[in-house]
Parts: structure tokens; sequence; C-alpha cells
């Protein structure tokens, strides 16, 4: 046979509020008021005791790492953009005064594709990563649909 811990007698000063969710909670399936105090003292002084509070600590934790590696994965991709940016700048030469008209318009066509481009994937849920990862040729149909306006000198150039 099982020895039932011991316990102490304690004189408790109850609001009207608590002792009416005291008598009820005895009332009903919660069994013998001292044990629903003992646990409900547990509970609130021991936090290791309560699941739920320990349960909630784990998943604030897994959230927050979540949102530090989201963090470094945002900072990767904007340095990287940066990078890129700051090169091609470097190494594009400087356009002849006699190309910039042409040239203005091929950009703002391609401007106008990129941003049809853009549209279309936030609507579909699809991302170039996945285009190009998992089909193998998506760069290939991404640049098809630049109606080979691919940027080459003899494209740039005017004719006379």
């Amino acid at each position: 046979m099982t020895e039932r811990p011991r316990k102490s007698r304690h004189t408790l000063r109850l609001t009207s509020d608590a002792e009416r969710l005291l008598n009820h909670a005895a009332g009903g399936r919660y069994g013998v008021r001292s044990d629903i105090a003992d646990k409900a003292i547990r509970a609130y002084l021991d936090p290791s005791g309560d699941d739920r509070i320990s349960l909630m600590e784990r998943r604030l934790n897994a959230m927050t790492k979540v949102n530090r590696r989201l963090a470094d994965d945002q900072l990767v991709a904007t340095e990287t953009l940066g990078l890129f940016i700051q090169f091609f700048m470097t190494i594009t030469p400087s356009m002849p005064r006699d190309n910039q008209d042409a040239a203005k318009a091929l950009g703002l066509k391609r401007y106008d594709h990129f941003l049809s481009e853009l549209a279309k994937r936030l609507r579909s849920n699809v991302s170039l990563t996945d285009m190009v990862f998992d089909s193998g040729d998506g760069l290939d149909d991404l640049l098809a649909g630049l109606d080979g306006d691919i940027a080459t000198p003899e494209k740039m150039a005017v004719p006379a």
C-alpha cells in the first residue's frame, strides 16, 4: 500500500471570488478543496511543474531561433544584391550620347517586363529559386520571356 504524503494544516484568507471558484471546482470533477489549492500553489510557484509554461517557453525559444535565421538570410540577400549592383555599376562602360535614346527605350521595355514578371510571380507564389533549381531550365524560360532583347553591342548600336 502506498503511503500518502504528510499534509500540514494552514489557514488562508481568500477573496469572495476566489472562494466561489474554489468551492465550484471542489463541487465538480476537480476533487477536494485542499488538493485543488495544493495543485494551484504548485503550478503558480514551481515553474518546472507547469507544462503549459515550459511548452510556451520552448515554442518562444524556437520562434526566436527562426527569426534570427530569417534576419541572417535577409542580411545575406541584401548584401549580395548591394554587391552585385556595385559590381555591375563598376564594370559597365559609359554609353555614347548617340546610343542613349535607344538604350533608354530598351531599358524601359526591360523594366516593364521586370514589373510584369514580378507581379506574375507574386500572384502565383512561385519563386525564382524554385523555378531555376526545380526544373533546371527555368533560367532559359525567364530569359526567353525577354523576346530576345538580351543586351549585346550589336543591338545597342544605333543604325546610321
